[in-house]
């Protein structure tokens, strides 16, 4: 099976009420292979949510998303990016 995403070191961080930072995520690592099923379970707060949105393209990570087959999306930021093959 051809690889459809690759999440690689991903992190995120939000902005904390104190004024620093709150790091949500932390060196995410995950493949999904065309075809295969996946879950994410967890409870509540754990980042399910958080890494879906990455994946999806509504929020920004740290480290890199690859998606694909497709070569239609792509965003570079400072610390990463995404890219559709």
């Amino acid at each position: 099976m051809s690889l459809f995403v690759a999440v690689d070191n991903v992190e995120k961080v939000f902005p904390s009420t104190s004024g620093g930072e709150y790091l949500a995520l932390k060196k995410i690592n995950l493949e999904i292979k065309k075809g295969e099923f996946i879950s994410l379970i967890g409870h509540s707060g754990c980042g399910k949510s958080t890494l879906l949105n990455m994946v999806a393209g509504f929020t920004h990570p740290r480290g890199s998303i690859l998606e694909g087959p497709k070569n239609h999306r792509t965003w570079a930021g400072k610390n990463g990016g995404i890219l559709k093959l």
